[in-house]
């Protein structure tokens, strides 16, 4: 999944080109300029792997270990407004929740699993650029740009107890795509998109005592959420 996430960005920027090269030579109209739109789509995502490093204190002793969670593939939805500017240049504000369950948290230096229970999970408020390419074929490629805001939230269950925290920070995102007018007001539409959550200060945390024991356990890293999602979805355009 990781080696995945990690290729998915550059064949995202080589559509991305490829596109931009194909507007140079495209005049014809795409939209309707002027009319507004409504849109929502549902799809599913994988979540690149989160590495930390995981200190535990019992009494004056610290110990750092190296931890990663690795996420399963999840699920993902959005809803958006938008404005045709031109033809081809639509603008549009999406609000888009991701969520991927955990598939193990484990200690990097000899792999034994501490958990296998817990999430993390994105809502976000974004700002695109979507330009469409009128083409003589019924489907329409797409390429877009968005920048926002992100909400990212992350829980670990482990038998001493479960640790969570959340973060906002600055958003980004790619897409790529395809629009297909099934009437004159309703569009099917299918994206992909390598979503960014950056500079994220995420610290789960729990205490335990018990008698004379104290545990104190942080897992602290400076992280990016880094996602690519998959979805289809309905526009109706007004």
């Amino acid at each position: 999944m990781k080696h995945f996430v990690k290729c998915f960005p550059s064949k995202l920027i080589a559509g991305l080109v490829l596109s931009a090269s194909m507007a140079l030579t495209t005049s014809v109209s795409a939209n309707d300029a002027g009319n507004w739109y409504i849109q929502g789509s549902a799809g599913l995502t994988t979540l690149e792997n989160v590495e930390a490093d995981r200190t535990t204190s019992a009494g004056a002793t610290l110990t750092t270990v190296p931890f990663e969670a690795d996420f399963k593939h999840g699920h993902m939805a959005s809803a958006g407004l938008g404005y045709n500017l031109t033809d081809t240049w639509s603008v549009e504000v999406e609000y888009a929740h991701r969520s991927n369950d955990l598939d193990r948290y484990y200690n990097k230096t000899n792999n034994s699993v501490l958990s296998s229970n817990g999430y993390m999970k994105s809502n976000s408020f974004m700002v695109n650029g979507i330009y469409t390419f009128d083409v003589d074929f019924p489907v329409k490629p797409v390429v877009g740009f968005g920048f926002g805001v992100g909400h990212a939230e992350i829980e670990i269950v482990e038998t001493s107890g479960t640790k969570d925290d959340d973060d906002y920070s600055y958003a980004g995102q790619l897409i790529v795509g395809a629009d297909w007018e099934v009437t004159s007001n309703i569009d099917l539409f299918a994206r992909a998109n390598y979503f960014q959550i950056r500079d994220l200060d995420l610290e789960p945390r729990y205490y335990t005592t018990a008698g004379s024991f104290n545990l104190a356990e942080t897992t602290t890293d400076k992280e990016n959420y880094s996602s690519a999602s998959i979805s289809i979805g309905l526009r109706y355009e007004f």
